[in-house]
């Protein structure tokens, strides 16, 4: 049975879990960048380490999807996996000192916690 050309969905090259960590990297970017977030004094130590996990969890994202599943290179990319899934455990304990450094709102803790979970539960789902 064929689907008819007007009820396709467009073929989306994009992950659920790309689309989630891009999501994730800038809302730490802009979470970085506030003054409400981060004093300006302590944003390039505290800001920098934030959005270089963000980043990395989005590079070894990319880099996973861009290896073939079969062959040996499948090895590889289960390898780039992990390390995106240790970059998030990494996000969170960032984001945890900077709330206890900077005490910013506990609204604004939970929903970043809530965006780092969320890529974790989409990459384990991805992995298995």
């Amino acid at each position: 049975m064929t689907v008819a050309e007007i009820n396709r969905s467009p073929p989306n090259r994009l992950l659920q879990v790309q689309i989630r960590a891009y999501e994730l990297y800038r809302y730490t970017v802009l979470a970085a960048c506030s003054e409400k977030m981060i004093p300006k004094r302590q944003r390039w130590c505290n800001g920098q380490a934030l959005t270089q996990a963000a980043r990395a969890i989005c590079r070894c994202i990319d880099r996973a999807n861009s290896i073939r599943t079969d062959g040996p290179a499948a090895r590889r990319r289960r390898e780039l996996q992990e390390e995106a899934m240790g970059w998030s455990f990494n996000l969170l304990t960032e984001i945890h000192l900077a709330y206890f450094s900077h005490r910013f709102r506990p609204r604004r803790l939970q929903l970043w916690i809530e965006r780092v979970t969320e890529v974790q539960q989409l990459l384990a789902a991805w992995m298995r």
